[in-house]
This record gives C-alpha cells, sequence and structure tokens, in this order.
C-alpha cells in the first residue's frame, strides 16, 4: 500500500504503508515544533525527513518494536519537507 499525506491539519500525518521513494509533505516554508514517528513496527526499521533541497531533518532507526520515536526541534525553519524512507508506522510533523 502507498503511503499518503494528510497535510489539512496540524499535525502533518503520513500513513499507509512503508515509503521507498520520496513523499512530499509540504512545499511550503515551515516552521517544525515536533516530529513522531509512532507504531514502529521491527527494530531496525528507519525513518528519513528530508528538505525541498534534500537536507537531512531528521534521521531515525528503531532500537526495538513498539518505541515511539519523538524529536522536539522546536522553531527548527524548513523549506519544503519529504519522507523519502520510513519502513513501517506513522510519522506526525507538528509546525506552525
Amino acid at each position: 500500500m502507498a503511503a499518503t499525506a494528510s497535510t489539512a491539519a496540524n499535525p502533518f500525518k503520513i500513513t499507509g504503508g512503508a515509503v521507498s521513494t520520496s513523499t512530499e509533505i509540504t512545499a511550503k516554508t515551515m516552521t517544525i515544533q515536533a516530529i513522531v514517528w509512532y507504531g514502529i513496527t521491527t527494530a531496525g526499521h528507519l525513518l528519513s525527513v528530508i528538505d525541498r533541497g534534500g537536507n537531512t531533518i531528521w534521521k531515525c532507526r528503531a532500537v526495538e518494536a513498539g518505541n515511539d520515536s519523538i524529536i522536539f526541534p522546536l522553531g527548527l525553519p524548513v523549506s519544503g519537507v519529504s519522507c523519502d524512507d520510513m519502513d513501517s508506522g506513522e510519522l506526525y510533523i507538528y509546525g506552525k
């Protein structure tokens, strides 16, 4: 199943399966308040979030299944956000 990005409300939510190619979350400039990776199914799964220029915003490898990975880069300004790798779970990006 292909991943889908729901961006109508805060937080932005990416769901629906593994992401192996870049899924655009937003092309707009925004300020990230928090990123939460929820529902990880397997230790070793990867998550990568990048900006429009391909620069890494957050890259994470799950330590074990069932743990949530959370980062709070309060006030991180970015131009465009994409998820270019998510092996399982759901991704929530809180912004303003």
